[in-house]
């Protein structure tokens, strides 16, 4: 899966065949990522929503609440919990995966940039970018 500046995501086959463009995001796409067992992809934008897509194109749900950029996503090691980090608004959201908004980690006073579930997914990472 690749991810683009022209709004759109495309999912390849290991060959390189294109077999689907997903189009919905109003703009730049920052990030891709499948969910464990390979059924869900999510996708963050600087549109400041995060899009659950199934493998076959189809948009399943749209991520609202971050006030940025949303930079990374990522799912739990479970698959059952998406963390999106959003730089300029300092938080991490944590989402069901049926779309419901869990939790909202605020608190830092710069931009989150990255976010890591630790193995058991009990446990988040969070990388801060300095402004300087």
């Amino acid at each position: 899966a690749t991810a683009s500046k022209d709004k759109t995501v495309k999912l390849w086959s290991v060959d390189g065949q294109l077999l689907h463009t997903l189009q919905g995001h109003k703009d730049s796409v920052y990030e891709v990522r499948f969910s464990p067992d390979g059924k869900t992809i999510a996708t963050a934008s600087k549109d400041k929503t995060v899009k659950l897509w199934s493998v076959d194109g189809q948009l399943l749900h749209t991520l609202q609440g971050h006030e940025s950029n949303v930079n990374e996503v990522k799912f739990s090691p479970d698959g059952k919990t998406i963390a999106s980090a959003a730089s300029a608004d300092s938080t991490v959201k944590l989402w069901s995966v049926d779309g419901q908004l869990l939790h909202t980690l605020q608190g830092h006073k710069n931009l989150v940039s990255r976010v890591r579930f630790s193995p058991d997914g009990k446990t988040l990472l969070l990388h801060l970018l300095i402004k300087q």
